[in-house]
């Protein structure tokens, strides 16, 4: 290890020392694959054998041998990846206040039987590692068949993927979970997690295009933050995917009426939020909420994946939190490089970097930090060259085409902005 990663860690060994317990995880998109053998196949049937009913292809041979050890690029998760993830956590803060899991925890294009499969082998993973730790999963897109397909509860999917978690939730969270796939939690006094289902609202999703609060999750949210506000608490509102234009189809993530009704929620409780964390992306980004006038109201975190189908290198973040009016004080984002993993058959996360330090910001997150985050990016080739290398995503990119999505949740703005900057 180099003098750079020594000084890293010990930055981090001594802001974990002056936080004390003040931290938690937040994981996303892993994509666990009960049906994926990388020692054997490649990237070619996404690591699955040539009999797998959904991709009844030519499987090539995976050409490296033993390099799909952890897993390969272009395929999901392993289940060696999973335990080295959720063993690295362990080796950061084996007691953290809580975790938080973004959705996703089954691999693309399974079969219900085998989603359920993969969701109860994650949900044993974490619990294994974390026994005493408070964990809270959201539902992803892929958590469902076919996929982006929920509909509103009670139903056979829901109930079964609420009894995996049942060890985990109370018997309301249980209950809400059936009902709609949202809920709502106390991890520490003084702060409240909201996790909302937002595949009810994706573009992707047409049960729900006619509606303007599928299964009553809007009505809900308001009364679960006018409750928030009336007893100062802080929120967290954690889910799958987030709200904004989504830069790889140039399309909304969400479709514009549910949108609006969340941005107009936002814009009466900004004093109450103190975080909104997503995934689904992939990547290492962040997304403003704006209104009409595109004045920043508040922004997203959005954390990487697990998975490196995409082939982007495995990541987790570690957030350090306090109870002040910005309540991200930081965090730490940590990352396997996937291929050097494979060659030497051991998985070593490391510190990738620390946010806001290495980005040569002092004090909590906040608004007006990232704001002005998005416009170093703007003016900094060499800050917009590190922050992209740590997005961490296949190929090359288009510096503007990222940004415009990162400032509007219109597309017509979106596709303004993007004319105008090129």
């Amino acid at each position: 290890m180099g003098r750079t990663g020594l000084v890293l860690i010990f930055y981090s060994f001594l802001f974990y020392v002056v936080e004390g317990q003040t931290g938690f995880f937040h994981i996303s998109d892993l994509h666990y694959d009960p049906t994926a053998d990388s020692m054997k196949y490649n990237a070619s049937t996404f690591c699955r054998p040539p009999t797998n009913k959904r991709f009844p292809l030519e499987s090539k041979r995976n050409q490296w041998g033993s390099s799909g050890q952890f897993g390969l690029f272009g395929c999901d998760s392993p289940k060696t990846l999973l335990e080295s993830m959720v063993q690295s956590m362990s080796e950061v803060n084996n007691s953290p206040a809580f975790i938080l899991l973004s959705g996703d925890s089954a691999a693309h294009a399974l079969l219900p039987e085998e989603q359920i499969d993969a969701i109860r082998t994650v949900a044993e993973v974490l619990g294994k590692q974390f026994p005493n730790t408070a964990i809270y999963p959201a539902l992803g897109n892929n958590d469902f068949e076919p996929d982006y397909n929920s509909t509103c509860g009670p139903n056979s999917h829901l109930s079964a993927i609420a009894s995996i978690w049942k060890p985990f939730l109370t018997v309301d969270q249980s209950r809400s979970f059936e009902k709609m796939g949202g809920y709502n939690a106390t991890p520490i006094s003084g702060v409240r997690l909201i996790v909302l289902n937002t595949v009810l609202y994706s573009v992707r999703n047409s049960n729900f295009v006619d509606q303007s609060d599928p299964c009553g999750q809007f009505a809900w949210l308001i009364s679960q933050m006018n409750d928030a506000f009336s007893c100062g608490e802080r929120v967290i509102i954690m889910g799958h995917i987030p709200v904004g234009i989504d830069e790889y189809t140039s399309g909304y993530f969400w479709h514009p009426q549910f949108s609006d009704t969340l941005r107009n929620l936002l814009n009466q409780y900004q004093s109450t939020i103190g975080a909104m964390l997503f995934g689904h992306t992939h990547s290492d980004e962040f997304f403003f909420f704006t209104d009409p006038s595109s004045t920043v109201l508040s922004f997203q975190l959005i954390s990487p994946a697990l998975s490196p189908i995409f082939g982007n290198n495995p990541a987790f973040r570690y957030f350090y939190f306090n109870n002040t009016e910005n309540f991200l004080s930081s965090y730490d984002q940590y990352m396997l490089d996937l291929f050097l993993a494979n060659k030497i058959g051991q998985a070593t996360w490391e510190l990738e970097y620390s946010f806001p330090q290495d980005y040569e910001f002092s004090g909590s997150i906040s608004t007006e930090m990232m704001i002005q985050f998005y416009r170093d990016l703007q003016t900094s080739w060499r800050i917009f060259g590190s922050w992209a290398n740590r997005r961490a995503v296949q190929g090359f990119e288009q510096k503007f085409k990222i940004l415009c999505s990162f400032n509007t949740q219109n597309l017509f703005l979106y596709n303004q902005c993007f004319q105008n900057e090129i």
